[in-house]
């Protein structure tokens, strides 16, 4: 009998917005397979350093790939960088250990999308590892947005649609 193993991921959106009504995503594009060309947010597998939590794997995978910092030896500690990294670009309103999310859940297959909005865009970032070959800030624009876009960014995208509404909550 085969023994499937599920799949579980996350990753971070993060969405900057100067004046009402105009948003710009951070996106990256892959350099390896299976998404190779494809831009992409920040995101990957659960790791036991994550300790089965969701927001962890996304925090961690966005250290590693956005914010030059391999080193996370825990959770603790990727939070602590990550905070840093972004200190003063993200809402003082927003609560960072409970941002909203999107779920893709099918058999064999979990991932959360979380989003992060920022009200600045933070410097030295981001600082890419060898997953990525490039990152752009692109306008929240479905005609704007790159042709080769990961299925699961067009996804996040549109059940985060109502941006708006989200930015008058924060």
């Amino acid at each position: 009998m085969i023994k499937w193993k599920k799949y579980k991921g996350a990753g971070v959106l993060f969405v900057f917005s100067e004046q009402k009504g105009t948003y710009e995503i951070l996106l990256g594009k892959r350099r390896y397979r299976p998404h190779r060309g494809y831009w992409d947010i920040s995101g990957g597998g659960m790791s036991r350093r994550d300790k089965g939590d969701f927001l962890n794997c996304a925090i961690r995978e966005t250290c590693e790939e956005f914010m030059g910092y391999s080193e996370c030896g825990n959770s603790e500690e990727c939070r602590k960088w990550f905070e840093k990294c972004l200190k003063g670009c993200i809402p003082s309103s927003f609560d960072v250990q409970n941002p909203p999310r999107t779920v893709v859940k099918i058999p064999f297959f979990e991932f959360h999308t979380y989003l992060f909005p920022l009200t600045c865009k933070p410097e030295n970032f981001p600082i890419l590892n060898r997953e990525f070959e490039g990152a752009k800030w692109y306008s929240f624009n479905i005609e704007k947005l790159p042709k080769k876009l990961h299925c699961g960014v067009r996804y996040s995208l549109w059940r985060f649609s109502e941006l708006e509404k989200f930015y008058q909550r924060t």
